[in-house]
């Protein structure tokens, strides 16, 4: 499992997740299997931009999984995550 780091959130707002899947989520990952034998997981990440969201409120946001490798296909097994966003 790959943490999720959320990322581009306004200096004034907090974002706290809802769930069980709010934290952690697995990373597919596809390609030639020369690549993925030289995959280094550390560099395997999942994020959330809240960069748009700017009020606080609930929503539902997306999870992007990226990697160093762009030989690489990475798949967030969790593709939405609940996040609440309130003032600090």
């Amino acid at each position: 499992d790959v943490g999720i780091i959320y990322q581009n959130l306004g200096s004034n707002l907090q974002v706290m997740g809802i769930g069980e899947t709010n934290s952690k989520t697995s990373v597919l990952v596809k390609g030639s299997e020369e690549a993925i034998k030289t995959l280094d997981q550390s560099k395997v990440t999942a994020v959330i931009d809240l960069q748009n969201y700017t009020s606080p409120g609930e929503y539902e946001v997306d999870v992007k999984a990226s990697g160093d490798d762009s030989r690489l296909i990475y798949e967030p097994k969790t593709t939405k995550v609940k996040v609440v966003i309130s003032k600090k």
